[in-house]
């Protein structure tokens, strides 16, 4: 009887253990709190999350405790080398995500500029700088979308990958 009783202990014991190890398997790399005078009723925050059964980041955004949309970005040096998310920081009415990637010969920088419009928030505008090094060259591009993109719908990965403006 002493030994069922310790077996079924040990049973419980690895069996919470491993829901613990479950639940806390997000890590938090930054946290935005967008408050502003348009959105002031919910409490909207942008994350910066990595999901430690994978190599892959998140950009993540919340209303209240709710997400709203979790935007997978590139895993770094496996699909797009150097990546990394730079800055995430308050603009006017919303916020702006800051990437760059590259290496010594070729390096990309973007800005997405995200506002808070109709009750949702919209990608309005994005900066691109390519700077070549070997011949030295800078190009820099800002572009106004004149349809705004739903964050919901904004996929990173694609202008990583093109490479271009919307």
């Amino acid at each position: 009887m002493k030994k069922v009783n310790i077996i079924i202990i040990f049973l419980i014991v690895i069996n919470l253990w491993s829901n613990a190890q479950t639940k806390f398997t997000n890590d938090t790399l930054m946290n935005l709190t967008l408050k502003n005078d348009v959105n002031l009723k919910s409490n909207y925050r942008v994350l910066f999350i990595y999901l430690n059964d994978s190599s892959r980041k998140y950009l993540q955004l919340k209303k209240d405790s709710r997400s709203i949309t979790s935007i997978p970005l590139p895993i770094e040096d496996e699909e797009v080398k150097n990546f990394s998310v730079d800055r995430i920081i308050l603009i006017k009415n919303g916020f702006r995500l800051i990437i760059s990637w590259g290496d010594w010969y070729n390096f990309n920088y973007r800005e997405f500029d995200f506002v808070f419009r109709n009750n949702q928030y919209q990608l309005i505008a994005i900066k691109l700088k390519t700077h070549t090094f070997e011949p030295e060259k800078e190009i820099i591009k800002k572009k106004s979308l004149s349809h705004p993109i739903l964050i919901q719908r904004f996929n990173l990965i694609k202008y990583i990958e093109e490479n271009r403006l919307y």
